[in-house]
């Protein structure tokens, strides 16, 4: 019975079309992996380090592990209130948790650090 559904049809196979592109791309791919280089290797170029900038410290916050991504600066006044506190960073952090209400972690981080070197100077 010809006509009858999947009676007079080929079996199907996977289509394997490669754009005309895809050797170019191929290569981009291969010399990419290549030269590429892990943003953190302090051998790499000066541009990707002050471009990825931040440092990220990773915490448990009422009960929840998270991590909070700040530049070093940041971190070095947070340290530092830490320390005149007599805090952990993790009690610190903990502490900047609960107090800042709807605002992001990192932002409530920066605004802390801003304050105190207000308040203190710099180098206090």
């Amino acid at each position: 019975m010809q006509g009858s559904l999947g009676e007079d049809r080929l079996p199907l196979r996977p289509h394997k079309r490669r754009s005309r592109l895809a050797p170019e791309c191929d290569k981009l791919r291969r010399i990419g992996e290549r030269h590429a280089q892990p943003l953190h290797d302090p051998r790499a170029p000066t541009e990707h380090r002050e471009m990825s900038g931040l440092t990220k410290r990773s915490v448990v916050l009422a009960g929840h592990a998270t991590s909070v991504a700040l530049e070093p600066e940041f971190w070095a006044v947070l340290d530092r209130i830490a320390a005149a506190r007599s805090f952990s960073k993790a009690q610190l952090l903990a502490d900047i948790d609960a107090n800042r209400g709807r605002r992001p972690l990192a932002s409530a981080c920066r605004l802390l650090a801003l304050s105190w070197v207000a308040e203190h100077g710099p180098a206090a």
